[in-house]
């Protein structure tokens, strides 16, 4: 964990990679030995190091479900489902990867850690250069009512841990705030749209932590 966290946590400095960046950055995540699947992934993603970041932890937290061929596979059927989907509205293409890389990831958390995505959803129409992070107690609590806030503390922890090493998130510690791409947030509004996750509604939790 220590590993991921720390060769993913300054992705939002960079702005680009050669493809031999990524593919370090990518092998420093993950651990795994180069191959042409990596090669054709940081390809595909444009060599952008947020979503190398994001791959290459997917594929670390995995124990060794993934690696870069099945990885690759399940990007490309995805993505081939997005473009169909998205025809009448296309998209830059790296706009397109990158939706696809966030989305995988959300999959294999959503069902066994709801209360990760339902934090996403709310960040994703905050500020995104500055979130206080006290409001992530705020959110925790409103959603656990009845918890202790000893409780509460340690789950804002360890959901604050998640979002870094998942590189959704930069935590600015002198700042006590977080920092969220507005790609990311865009990627985030669009996945739950479909779901009737309004603006609405997500600003009365906002609201209602703030009381």
């Amino acid at each position: 964990t220590h590993c991921i966290s720390s060769a993913a946590s300054d992705v939002y400095k960079r702005q680009g990679f050669r493809q031999d960046d990524a593919l370090t950055l990518l092998g420093q995540i993950t651990g795994e030995q180069e191959d042409d699947a990596a090669k054709a992934i940081v390809e595909a993603l444009g060599n952008l190091p947020l979503a190398v970041a994001q791959v290459g932890t997917c594929i670390a937290r995995s124990h060794k479900r993934l690696n870069y061929a099945r990885y690759l596979e399940l990007f490309t059927n995805k993505k081939q489902i997005w473009d169909l989907e998205s025809a009448s509205q296309p998209s830059p293409a790296y706009e397109t990867s990158y939706s696809v890389v966030v989305n995988l990831v959300i999959d294999t958390i959503e069902n066994s850690d709801p209360i990760f995505c339902y934090v996403l959803r709310i960040f994703s129409y905050l500020d995104g250069d500055s979130i206080d992070d006290a409001l992530l107690t705020k959110i925790l609590a409103h959603y656990y009512k009845g918890y202790e806030s000893t409780n509460i503390d340690i789950i804002a922890m360890k959901i604050t841990m998640q979002l870094q090493e998942n590189s959704f998130i930069c935590y600015q510690k002198n700042r006590n705030s977080f920092s969220i791409h507005r790609i990311l947030q865009m990627v985030i509004r669009e996945r739950y749209k479909a779901m009737s996750v309004s603006y609405t509604h997500l600003r009365a939790h906002e609201t209602e932590a703030d009381l």
